[in-house]
């Protein structure tokens, strides 16, 4: 059984203490909410006292949040009005008899009339492994049992994810590979395959009596969906099924009441599966919660909804109570909309900080990737926004800017900036903003950046920052036979994508709506890539680096401390070469990291540009330490991180640098490939600095249209179609996309 993290028996106790267990729910500040139909929520938070951020299990029943350790030693119950934590009194773990055993809890969930349903395994050396399901009472007295000796074993399992017993009163259980049937003297009374690779099953009891299993489906192609089986006892087979979003897990779909079916987590939001359709909840984002931390919940009779956090603004583990007020109880807020594809936790921290804290305005957002696959939500985002319909803010960085640019959907944010009191142009790396105009416009804004380059070593490749394709090839002659100049990283297909991601400008017009990649020098970038290799050296990067089988690192400087690791790979000076090309140009790109556009028609842009101007002031929490994730955009932060990357962390008595770091990159025919990292020497942050101001490029991926470009190209790359024919198919289907997102 997968393990979450445990809740120590010592901080169950130390929650029994009075001064711990004084826990009144402490009301968001300020009141949070957004309409969602007649509705807003209020979120009041209670903390779990401790460090409970490892519990493992948890449900809502009775007036009361439940939660435990793995080990089922004690089990807390806090009620949900606020007052004492309490540990239930008459619980105690099952036991095996005489024989010493070890018990853990597999599950709990809530019961009918405040009852505690939990489910235990048994085990020890000396014991058949057993499954036990009890139901206890509000103090945790037993009031009934059903064990299950070797169940696990007859059902040829591995493990009994969870039991539960249905309104007949027959037991239901669900392992890794099947659902079982038993009567209440144990024996199966029939089986039901289950398809379960994606995530670990378990059981829901559905709102009119039901129960189903978390399993899922497949496509004729073998594609995986998560779904809800649901058990038709009489037919002794799946009846109906439900299906649910692109990666769906145990801890997202809950038990139903009334006329909800059941729940589950989607995207941003809470939904009910009732009358043979989805209905949203709440919107996590909108009552400033984040909802991914959710281990469990319930919907209460009255509306409101109780969620057990596993953490809350780094605050540690506790629940919210969510409860609906009329829209107009709340102080009114404009609501902002924010599209993104797969949401990083970067973007839900600054959204719901945006959402806590703003009087004004409060973001509504959509992962357009969440409940379907990326192709089909980023196709539903580009024909949003292309119909007027699309949201206020958008990540950009993840579907290509170009053409919304050049079709005014955008807004250009260099007027905010210089309009902004606490911000200017010279409180910024402007290069990298530079970089990213289109005709002295600037669409796109980011907190952070990295730059994309080749490196190599300097005696190999020389000591420019750019090159030629014939260069390339001419600087592998002096490599060992058998060198490659790239990893399968760099092949064929990968280095077409990089190209286009950096010089697409050159071959495409998508204000005219026209291409250019018949030209010349399009042939001549597609016949560079053809001659890579298909495979990489065996052992990795780093080996084939360090053993001379692979001529340049791969692609990315991210922090001060890169010309120490890339010095170390390629066993001595570097260069910053970049990628090779025939216009004498910088090979190198300036990459916003999760950058962001506000739509031109956006109707609030005041409130966007309140959100948007976050990305650009200094870090708040004072985070600047040398190993951040990438560059910070805003200067003062950039300054900061460099003087902590050059500042020694330790000196000896004599003032000589002690290395408290080092990077390792494995071990290879027994030898450990890896070097100490020392403080950053000004010679090495003036090599990144000369690279960062010589470079004027964006990198810029339209993923469709690559995409597009790629596959045409592949005929070519396998042989099947000429230089001069694959182009011409290039050109062919590229214009018809340009055009038709014109």
């Amino acid at each position: 059984m997968k393990k979450r993290g445990m809740l120590t028996l010592l901080v169950l106790l130390a929650c029994l203490c009075p001064a711990a267990c004084g826990n009144a729910p402490k009301e968001s500040e300020p009141p949070s909410g957004a309409p969602l139909g007649a509705a807003a929520y209020t979120a009041a938070w209670t903390p779990f006292p401790g460090q409970t951020d490892g519990f493992f299990y948890s449900c809502v029943s009775g007036g009361g949040v439940y939660v435990a350790d793995s080990w089922g030693r004690s089990i807390l119950r806090f009620p949900l009005e606020g007052g004492e934590a309490q540990a239930l009194p008459a619980y105690a773990p099952a036991e095996a008899g005489e024989q010493p055993a070890a018990t853990f809890l597999s599950s709990i969930r809530a019961g009918e009339d405040g009852a505690l349903w939990v489910v235990e395994h048994v085990t020890g050396p000396e014991v058949i492994d057993t499954y036990v399901l009890r139901r206890l009472d509000g103090e945790g007295a037993e009031l009934f049992r059903f064990s299950a000796p070797g169940l696990a074993r007859k059902l040829e399992a591995s493990s009994v994810y969870d039991m539960l017993q249905d309104d007949d009163g027959d037991i239901c259980a669900v392992t890794d590979r099947c659902f079982a049937l038993l009567d209440r003297e144990g024996e199966i009374r029939f089986t039901l395959p289950l398809d379960t690779d994606v995530f670990d099953t378990k059981l829901i009891r559905l709102g009119d009596g039901r129960v189903g299993a978390l399993g899922q489906t497949r496509d004729v192609s073998g594609g995986a969906r998560p779904c809800l089986q649901v058990v038709d006892k009489a037919a002794q087979d799946w009846g109906e099924t439900y299906p649910l979003p692109a990666r769906t897990h145990r801890d997202s779909v809950y038990d139903g009441s009334g006329e909800a079916l059941f729940y589950y987590l989607k995207g941003e939001s809470l939904y009910a599966y009732r009358q043979g359709a989805e209905e949203q909840v709440l919107d996590w984002m909108a009552a400033s919660v984040d909802g991914t931390q959710v281990r469990s919940l319930a919907v209460l009779p009255d509306g409101r909804v109780a969620a057990v956090m596993s953490v809350h603004s780094g605050t540690g583990a506790g629940f919210f109570l969510l409860t609906p007020v009329e829209a107009g109880a709340l102080p009114e807020r404009q609501k902002l909309t924010y599209g993104t594809m797969d949401m990083v936790s970067s973007e839900r921290t600054a959204i719901l900080a945006f959402n806590r804290t703003n009087p004004d305005y409060y973001i509504e957002a959509t992962d357009y990737a969440q409940g379907q696959d990326r192709a089909a939500g980023r196709t539903r985002l580009v024909t949003e926004v292309l119909a007027g319909k699309g949201p206020d803010i958008v990540n950009i960085g993840q579907l290509g800017a170009d053409y919304w640019e050049t079709a005014g959907l955008l807004e250009d944010l260099w007027p905010y900036i210089d309009a902004d009191p606490e911000i200017n142009r010279g409180d910024l790396m402007e290069r990298v903003f530079q970089a990213y105009e289109r005709d002295g416009k600037l669409y796109q804004i980011g907190s952070e950046f990295r730059i994309m380059t080749f490196t190599g070593a300097a005696e190999v490749v020389g000591g420019e920052m750019t090159w030629t394709g014939e260069e390339l090839w001419a600087a592998l002659e002096s490599m060992p036979e058998g060198c490659v100049p790239l990893s399968i990283y760099g092949s064929k297909e990968n280095m077409l994508r990089l190209l286009l991601s950096l010089y697409g400008e050159r071959f495409v017009d998508w204000e005219a709506g026209t291409c250019a990649f018949e030209s010349q020098e399009f042939k001549d970038l597609l016949a560079f890539c053809a001659g890579l290799p298909d495979q990489s050296p065996e052992g990795g990067d780093a080996a084939a680096l360090v053993s001379g089988r692979q001529m340049l690192c791969e692609w990315q400087i991210t922090d001060f401390y890169d010309v120490q690791e890339k010095s170390y790979l390629l066993g001595g000076p570097v260069t910053f070469v970049g990628c090779p090309n025939p216009w004498g140009e910088v090979g190198s790109a300036l990459f916003l990291t999760n950058s962001l556009a506000m739509s031109s028609g956006c109707a609030h842009k005041d409130g966007a540009w309140a959100f948007l101007r976050e990305l650009l002031l200094p870090r708040r929490d004072g985070d600047v330490s040398p190993s951040v994730p990438y560059f910070p955009t805003n200067r003062a932060d950039f300054q900061r991180t460099a003087e902590a990357a050059m500042t020694p962390e330790r000196v000896d008595s004599s003032g000589r640098e002690i290395s408290t770091r080092g990077e390792s990159f494995g071990e290879v025919d027994g030898v450990e490939l890896g070097y100490k990292r020392y403080a950053v020497t000004q010679a090495e942050y003036d090599q990144i600095m000369a690279l960062y101001n010589a470079v004027d490029l964006s990198y810029r991926e339209n993923r469709d249209l690559n995409g597009i470009v790629i596959s045409a190209a592949g005929a070519y790359f396998a042989g099947d179609k000429s230089l001069d024919e694959a182009a011409e198919l290039i050109q062919r289907r590229g214009e018809i996309y340009v055009n038709e997102q014109r």
